[in-house]
């Protein structure tokens, strides 16, 4: 299973860092700038902070485990191109 670096990337920096200050004005700095990109052209340092802005969203929003259930669910259909909206 080959997953873009958003997600691997922001994955491991949210499960290491949580949510960061760094990563909080780096994202909220390209929201006013209208700088950030398309979840699926996230790349580069972007997809370290986007990623992880995307894993604190899902936790904030719906609870940590649901960021388990939806990889769990990735992995075991197989259809991560479906959920990661690729």
């Amino acid at each position: 299973m080959n997953l873009p670096p958003w997600f691997n990337e922001g994955m491991a920096e949210y499960q290491s860092l949580g949510w960061d200050i760094n990563t909080d004005m780096f994202i909220r700095d390209a929201v006013i700038n209208n700088n950030l990109p398309d979840l699926q052209r996230l790349d580069g340092y972007v997809a370290y902070r986007g990623g992880e802005s995307v894993f604190h969203y899902i936790a904030s929003k719906y609870g940590k485990e649901k960021i388990g259930e939806q990889v769990n669910k990735i992995k075991t259909t197989n259809a991560w191109k479906k959920y990661l909206n690729q």
